[in-house]
């Protein structure tokens, strides 16, 4: 789909997926909600790029960078970049024109694929500054939601004290039969310091995945933090995943999403209830 770049140089983001010209029908709201890619910008060139596309039919326009509001994890360095932004329409797009972006988008390697799901037209700082309170609103609610699901999926939901953490040995013959994608295990003895939901105890045994370079979206726990848990039974777990593991009467946590900071025990509390 990438043929080459241009002159606008290296520092540049890729916008690919075409959208179908009635998405315009989207509003602010449900756009906050989904974009992962939230930008201010100034419009360089309309119905350009700064790469070349083997595809047409597509509205492309470059613009200036100005302050991100809201990106996927892991990009970084956005402000100042030159983006080839895939629109709806460029109607209201003229060279100059200052617009915040609300799209989605997904890091593939050092370019971004992104969809424009809608923008708002500023014209000066303190409009910026209204939308991006309205982004961190959307954030907020965006965790609220998360947070009250995973909920629902768990047994026991508690603020405890890591006391000590110790990995699980497997033996070869049960580390051959796993299989790939199956995480390695941390055996957590957590104290409780408050149940926020599910039966009330002193201790719980917590078997943590253990994140790695390639699976940062598994959990981590460190001696002596405390940390909101999101616990299930580890005999829920599918037998290749809990092979080697002592699941009676054992709790565990293979997302980092189920791993809250101290910090959210409000957000918590209230979510549960």
């Amino acid at each position: 789909m990438i043929c080459r770049m241009n002159a606008y140089g290296a520092a540049v983001l890729v916008l690919l997926s075409a959208i179908p010209a009635d998405s315009r029908g989207q509003d602010f709201d449900s756009a906050a909600r989904e974009a992962t890619l939230v930008f201010e910008a100034r419009v360089v060139a309309r119905d350009s790029s700064t790469m070349r596309l083997a595809f047409g039919g597509v509205s492309r326009t470059v613009v200036r960078v100005g302050r991100v509001l809201r990106s996927p994890e892991g990009v970084i360095g956005l402000d100042g970049a030159y983006v080839t932004v895939v629109v709806r329409d460029t109607s209201n797009l003229a060279v100059g024109a200052h617009v915040v972006f609300l799209a989605v988008g997904t890091a593939l390697g050092r370019s971004l694929v992104a969809e424009e799901l809608f923008r708002v037209g500023v014209t000066t700082l303190d409009a910026v500054q209204t939308v991006a309170n309205q982004i961190r609103a959307a954030d907020s609610t965006n965790l609220d939601l998360a947070i009250r699901s995973r909920v629902r999926d768990s047994e026991k939901v508690i603020l405890g004290l890591v006391e000590s953490t110790t990995p699980v040995k497997l033996s070869d013959a049960i580390q051959l039969g796993r299989g790939e994608h199956v995480p390695d295990w941390v055996r957590a003895r957590v104290r409780i310091i408050s149940t926020y939901a599910g039966s009330p105890a002193a201790y719980a045994t917590v078997f943590v995945a253990s994140a790695d370079e390639a699976n940062d979206m598994w959990g981590t726990v460190r001696t002596g933090q405390r940390y909101i848990l999101l616990l299930r039974p580890t005999a829920s777990l599918p037998s290749r995943f809990r092979a080697g593991l002592e699941a009676t009467g054992t709790y565990f946590v293979l997302d980092a999403a189920d791993i809250r900071p101290a910090s959210d025990s409000s957000r918590v509390l209230r979510l549960v209830r």
